[in-house]
């Protein structure tokens, strides 16, 4: 039997969100901050070149969840790419979706673009986002050094 958007569940999806979005934010924060070090690096010699990889990873404990998607408990039930916008102005949107909505109770809801994605990129049934247990904003750099200059 699927869940409903009551007041609980909605609760718990207003509270996974403003989790993310704390995390999102010092992850936006770090990037911010990495690529001036990392232009300095490359205009210094230091490095060749770099790549900078987003990884967004959702978990869930509940077994049934992860045998529904395959996974060991402990693995992703859901990952995804490129997601941290840089840009100020899509960075504080609303990513709402349900916001012209009055019959949804997540329409009065702010949602970063990371939640955003949980949401409605993902193949996550509603259940299954009530069953989140740990989000994973991930940003990791390859430095790249090479022998034809």
């Amino acid at each position: 039997m699927s869940p409903h958007l009551n007041p609980i569940n909605t609760k718990k999806i207003q509270e996974l969100s403003d989790k993310v979005h704390i995390e999102e934010i010092k992850a936006r924060n770090f990037y911010l901050n990495l690529e001036p070090r990392l232009k300095e690096m490359l205009a210094s010699g230091s490095i060749d070149d770099y790549n900078i990889v987003e990884e967004l990873h959702v978990f869930s404990h509940n077994k049934a969840v992860c045998q529904k998607y395959a996974v060991e408990v402990g693995d992703p039930i859901y990952s995804d790419g490129t997601f941290l916008n840089l840009d100020d102005e899509d960075f504080f949107q609303n990513w709402n979706e349900n916001i012209g909505n009055k019959n949804n109770p997540l329409a009065g809801f702010h949602f970063g673009y990371v939640m955003h994605c949980i949401l409605f990129h993902s193949h996550l049934s509603l259940e299954d986002i009530l069953n989140i247990d740990d989000v994973w904003i991930e940003i990791k750099v390859d430095y790249q050094f090479w022998t034809d200059k």
